[in-house]
């Protein structure tokens, strides 16, 4: 995350800074969370963003290039 804001510092490109704000979005997210403090290291590779979700982030952009 670090190297994306420094990126984004240096450049001011847009697409670093949300990058940074996805990332760190990411991180604090409920399913992430830990009810005591801090964040879970790893998720399962079939998680979706939420609850309700029923893609993951990011793949109607992929469905996009293909």
């Amino acid at each position: 995350m670090q190297v994306y804001l420094d990126g984004y510092l240096s450049s001011k490109n847009p697409l670093l800074l949300s990058t940074v704000q996805d990332i760190a979005e990411y991180l604090v997210n409920d399913a992430l969370a830990h009810e005591g403090g801090g964040f879970y290291s790893a998720e399962d590779a079939d998680s979706l963003p939420t609850a309700n979700s029923q893609e993951k982030k990011g793949q109607e952009l992929r469905k996009t290039f293909r």
